[in-house]
């Protein structure tokens, strides 16, 4: 299985704790593009 389809159920989470934490800092639109990203795309 590609790690995109893997990863992309878990994204939601993933920002909101390295944002959380102070290990990434992104604006709202791109943001919003990352969670918004699906597994397909994801593998590419």
């Amino acid at each position: 299985m590609p790690s995109g389809k893997r990863l992309a159920p878990y994204m939601p989470e993933i920002i909101k704790v390295l944002e959380r934490c102070g290990e990434l800092e992104i604006d709202l639109v791109v943001r919003d593009n990352l969670l918004s990203v699906s597994a397909a795309l994801s593998t590419e």
